[in-house]
């Protein structure tokens, strides 16, 4: 039991912190050290939290837009950096090492690879793995080195997570300081010792005192015997009773639930998502499914797409800006979606066209006029 104990009673600091202590002082290691990343990756819950936001993130649609008299029009033939940008990996898996590469380390960090002119046509993202940086400086673009051999810092884009500390251009790891972990860790083995111990979970009681090497040779033999599935002769005197695990269990498990709703919060998760409850009233059910996927977006995903958007935009010419749709993402049935659609045409928020192109259907004709909210068609006055 003084090992469960330990789980729900973390060492508190003596004294007042910084966040420079909290995060570790030495700007060369990111994630504190470079195999943490890949050890947090060994958690099925951190797998499944990174993987939900990169496939989420792949199916976001990144479209250029041209800007033409103050009105911006959706380019008919997209840059090369958002249509297909790698050389080794699809569009959507290209999003995907974007996002995990964040997720794990921080920040995604791309290398060039093509131009047209002085605009950015070809990026290859690479692991953090093999990468390292000098100490950043405020107002000064940070020197990379990648396997000890320095970048061309023209050559090099950064996309930093959301959690971005004041002085540095890259964020921080999702789990990077929580010791969340740690704590998985331990609770995982805590749980296969429990369950997978080869000796049963007992207690053998003597009538009358025993001398250490007594005690040993019982405890010894009797282990020997369960471990090789035979009964255990016991001589008079000895009974056995099995130990009531299950408030140990219970323990265990509440840990272990613990720990899986804390790293969903850390990538800014739903808990519910991963049908997990988030406290002791909370439940699942159908009705708030919506909820989970609008409160993934607007903690999770929506800030890392407005950095995209933003950092893809200074890749290309000065009269281009990027725009990410996510209403695909967001959209929870075709009835609810249709009906919205077509109160914010009829209303002259949206296009015909526009509203097509939510769907990616081609353009009509005639259906780039915003409809008056008075216009006869739409139910106003005659």
């Amino acid at each position: 039991m003084r090992g469960i104990k330990s789980l729900f009673q973390p060492k508190r600091p003596s004294a007042a912190v910084s966040y420079q202590d909290v995060w570790g002082s030495d700007s060369t290691l990111p994630f504190g050290h470079n195999d943490d990343a890949i050890a947090a990756l060994a958690l099925p819950m951190v797998q499944a939290c990174v993987r939900l936001r990169a496939t989420t993130l792949a199916q976001v649609p990144f479209k250029a837009y041209q800007n033409t008299k103050g009105r911006l029009e959706l380019m008919s033939e997209q840059p090369r950096l958002l249509a297909d940008p790698s050389v080794t990996v699809t569009p959507s898996a290209w999003k995907r090492q974007l996002s995990t590469s964040a997720d794990l380390w921080g920040y995604a960090l791309g290398i060039v690879t093509s131009r047209q002119g002085a605009f950015v046509t070809g990026l290859e993202w690479v692991s953090p793995e093999n990468l390292k940086h000098d100490p950043f400086e405020v107002g000064k673009v940070a020197q990379w080195y990648r396997g000890g051999a320095p970048l061309d810092p023209a050559n090099v884009v950064v996309i930093p997570s959301a959690l971005v500390l004041p002085g540095s251009p890259i964020g921080r790891a999702a789990l990077d300081g929580t010791g969340l972990t740690e704590l998985a860790n331990m609770a995982r083995k805590l749980a296969r010792d429990t369950f997978e111990s080869g000796t049963p979970r007992m207690t053998i009681t003597a009538d009358r005192p025993l001398t250490i090497e007594q005690a040993v040779q019982i405890r010894d033999s009797a282990s020997k015997n369960w471990r090789a599935n035979r009964p255990a002769v016991l001589g008079a005197g000895l009974t056995v009773a099995p130990l009531n695990l299950k408030g140990e269990e219970s323990r265990i498990l509440e840990t272990l639930h613990h720990v899986r709703v804390e790293i969903c919060l850390a990538f800014g998760i739903p808990p519910t998502n991963f049908g997990l409850s988030a406290g002791p009233n909370a439940s699942l059910t159908y009705a708030n499914r919506e909820q989970n996927i609008q409160q993934l977006m607007f903690e999770s995903m929506n800030s890392g797409i407005v950095d995209i958007e933003e950092i893809f935009s200074r890749l290309l010419p000065t009269d281009q800006s990027v725009k990410a749709t996510t209403a695909g993402i967001e959209r929870s049935d075709l009835a609810a979606r249709t009906t919205s659609t077509v109160a914010r045409v009829a209303g002259g928020i949206l296009t015909p066209n526009e509203a097509r192109a939510i769907d990616d259907l081609p353009p009509l004709p005639g259906g780039d006029e915003l409809r008056s909210p008075t216009s006869p068609t739409n139910g106003g006055p005659q």
